[in-house]
């Protein structure tokens, strides 16, 4: 007897056999059924297939025994899969990702056919969390002025990336607009290069590596008059460089400044440094000689009445070799002169050496009185508002009087 059992033949296949449903191999099974042949025993069992889906199948046989007529045969099974969960049971799973790559972590939920769901029911993270802001401003404090023009230029960084340093290239004058480094540097000069955390600055502009500063501020100065066009461009992490600008106007000089103007430290229209140092500081004054007699003089100076006539007063040999009071500074000395008996006593209320014996007595002399008065300011010259300290110097021989 020959048996031949096939797998997958629908029942509109029935009698069709072996050529409708799929041809068989001799002693063996393959993917259509079983062909067993010259089998004594009425009454065969053939191993069944695994059927992973649920769906209904329709197994046919076919009996062949000598020259009788073929028996054949069908029978129908119903295949089911088995529950995989319990309905309402719950288990972590894991988003689709978003276009960073990112993923969130959530539950799915048992079906009520007991399977799970296609795919994890969690939303993935917004891009906005992966999606770095970054944006740079810059400033010129003052924007505008008369040469040389000295302003601040302030670049201002604005970024969510709170891992990556900040890399600053800012350019005194650039005409390039994009963010290209390497470009802006072929067009505008090359910037210097910093160690990692700090600034370094040439006639270019100024360059900071691996800083964690937001707010930048540098100093630059115009010199000619033109407009300039300030530049700078960022660099962080991933981020794409960003950039921007702001123009300086450099004018002719318009301001003011404080110079000698005929020997006196005026205010002078234009741009310049304060220096009044060369020019005789009004309110100032010295002793000096003038035509001889020690005057009080305006403008600065050492005191020195050395060599005036009536600069002093000193003991020297005057007329009949006596030693007497004498006009004009010196050292006194009346060692030359032919005295002959002398004593100190007092001679027109001065205090001298007077001919003939007697004892040294000037108690009673009156010299006559020295009186000056000196004026000095500290400092003597600034720009406005200049606070100063005037000092009032007196000198005097009158110890009596206020």
């Amino acid at each position: 007897m020959e048996l031949s059992v096939i797998r997958k033949c629908g029942e509109s296949d029935r009698c069709g056999g072996i050529a409708a449903c799929g041809a068989l191999t001799s002693g063996s099974a393959n993917a259509n059924g079983y062909k067993l042949d010259a089998q004594a025993a009425t009454v065969l069992t053939v191993p069944g297939t695994p059927m992973q889906r649920q769906v209904t199948k329709r197994p046919s046989w076919l009996f062949e025994r000598g020259t009788a007529s073929p028996a054949e045969g069908q029978v129908s099974l119903v295949v089911t899969k088995p529950p995989v969960c319990v309905a309402g049971a719950t288990q972590p799973c894991t988003s689709a990702p978003n276009s960073c790559g990112e993923t969130a972590i959530g539950n799915e939920t048992c079906q009520g056919n007991g399977t799970w769901p296609s795919s994890c029911p969690v939303p993935p993270p917004s891009n906005s969390d992966c999606t770095s802001s970054f944006s740079v401003s810059l400033s010129a404090s003052p924007a505008s002025g008369p040469t040389p023009l000295t302003t601040i230029l302030t670049s201002k960084a604005s970024t969510t990336d709170v891992t990556d340093t900040l890399n600053y290239s800012i350019f005194f004058d650039c005409s390039y607009a994009g963010t290209d480094l390497s470009i802006a540097e072929a067009t505008c000069g090359s910037l210097p290069a910093p160690n990692p955390g700090s600034c370094t600055v040439n006639s270019i502009g100024e360059k900071c590596d691996a800083t964690t500063t937001l707010s930048l501020p540098i100093s630059a100065t115009y010199s000619a008059v033109n407009t300039y066009n300030p530049k700078v461009i960022v660099e962080q992490g991933s981020n794409s460089p960003v950039t921007a600008t702001t123009p300086v106007v450099a004018k002719a000089g318009s301001g003011t400044h404080l110079t000698c103007v005929s020997g006196t430290c005026s205010v002078v229209v234009g741009s310049g440094t304060d220096d009044c140092s060369a020019c005789p500081i009004v309110g100032q004054t010295h002793l000096g000689c003038v035509t001889g007699t020690c005057s009080i003089i305006s403008g600065s100076g050492a005191d020195d009445c050395t060599a005036c006539s009536n600069g002093g007063t000193h003991l020297a040999c005057i007329a009949s070799s006596a030693c007497g009071v004498v006009s004009g500074s010196g050292q006194d000395d009346c060692s030359t002169c032919d005295l002959g008996p002398t004593h100190l006593a007092c001679s027109s209320g001065t205090c001298a050496f007077v001919p003939g014996s007697g004892t040294d007595d000037c108690s009673a002399c009156t010299p006559s009185a020295s009186f000056s008065v000196s004026l000095s300011a500290s400092p003597a010259s600034g720009p406005t508002p200049l606070t100063t300290t005037l000092t009032s110097n007196v000198t005097t021989t009158d110890v009596t009087d206020t």
